[in-house]
């Protein structure tokens, strides 16, 4: 159920149970999308930044986007984060030389932890399993920017968000422990597909394709990388990242960009019934979620790829209608890339001058 959140903090039931939540790779572009008709009662109180709470899965949005069409309004809603945007990082460092945090450049957990040390209400959960440490300096922006930084930075690691409205609970951000196997789940039209998925696949050389990368970081610095697990073939790109100041933090980047370009991109949106949900006791063996890997069976094309949820869209009161982004190549499906503050460093030596100068 929707319901909207009143100035004075109580709920007010939204008369709408035909609404989608749409998750997305990146957890901060989360949102909930409904269409009411014209001269609906409640149309008065839907004015931009007003709160709503979905209560299937207790999270707190904000009005974003109002579309007045001529029989319908359409609504989008995004997670509402606001409360990771009150402070600023001004000229900020995760190199940490005393004090509870470990000695030298971080890991994205313990940046991220220090991040929202000073931001009341929210926690961290993140993965046993240590990523790269490397050092985030000059950055100024909000705590939210900086792990939109992080992100960016450690690529294989997304996080999600818990903005919870109807408890007490502490909102939460939750980092993806990243690798992933195949959990089982097959989707095929013989079961649980309701139309053919649209298929799209992108193989164009430049900055979709290529198997070997020149990639320039800050004052001219460069690493080169390559990929042949799909095509022996040599084909070259070049890009730059300003942002990143020393080679071992730029040659992760580039191991991880050729990586992922060096296979043809293809998405499959699919209609699905989703029956794990519809008919759990039966169907449970069927269950997914985002980020996980599932086997997609093509008859038409003879093939069962193995592909990654990259977006899950849940309809709570009509799962017949969820639907499903799937990628062959692990990342964002957003159309748009921003750049954040902040330079990139890999610390080879904790204890070399250039370290020992940075300020904690």
């Amino acid at each position: 159920m929707l319901a909207i959140v009143a100035a004075d903090g109580h709920h007010i039931p939204l008369d709408c149970d035909d609404y989608c939540i749409v998750h997305n790779w990146n957890g901060w572009e989360d949102e909930v999308k409904f269409s009411l008709p014209r001269g609906h009662p409640q149309m008065r109180l839907l004015t931009e930044r007003v709160r709503l709470v979905e209560k299937t899965e207790d999270q707190t949005y904000a009005l974003s986007s109002i579309n007045v069409g001529r029989n319908y309004t359409d609504y989008e809603a995004v997670l509402d984060l606001d409360s990771l945007c009150t402070t600023l990082l001004k000229n900020w460092n995760n190199y940490v030389s005393t004090g509870v945090w470990s000695k030298g450049p971080q890991t994205m957990a313990d940046t991220l932890r220090r991040a929202i040390s000073d931001v009341s209400g929210w926690e961290l959960t993140a993965p046993d399993k240590a990523t790269e440490k490397l050092a985030i300096e000059k950055f100024t922006g909000s705590p939210l920017e900086l792990v939109q930084k992080a992100v960016d930075v450690w690529k294989n690691y997304p996080v999600r968000f818990l903005v919870p409205g109807t408890t007490s609970a502490r909102q939460m951000i939750i980092v993806d422990p990243g690798a992933r196997t195949p959990n089982g789940t097959y989707f095929t039209d013989e079961l649980n597909l309701t139309e053919q998925p649209y298929y799209k696949g992108k193989a164009e050389t430049g900055d979709s394709y290529y198997t070997a990368l020149l990639l320039y970081g800050k004052s001219d610095i460069s690493v080169e990388a390559q990929c042949h697990d799909y095509d022996s073939r040599v084909i070259w790109h070049s890009e730059t990242d300003s942002s990143i100041s020393n080679k071992s933090a730029l040659k992760i980047k580039a191991d991880a960009m050729v990586k992922a370009a060096a296979f043809p991109k293809r998405s499959y949106s699919c209609k699905i019934a989703d029956l794990a949900r519809l008919a759990p006791d039966q169907y449970a063996y069927l269950s997914f979620g985002l980020y996980d890997k599932v086997v997609l069976m093509d008859r038409d094309r003879h093939t069962n790829t193995t592909v990654q949820v990259a977006q899950y869209t849940v309809y709570p009161y009509h799962a017949e209608k969820n639907a499903v982004q799937l990628n062959s190549v692990a990342g964002t499906i957003s159309s748009g890339s921003k750049s954040y503050s902040g330079d990139v460093i890999e610390y080879t030596d904790p204890d070399t001058s250039e370290a020992s100068n940075a300020d904690p």
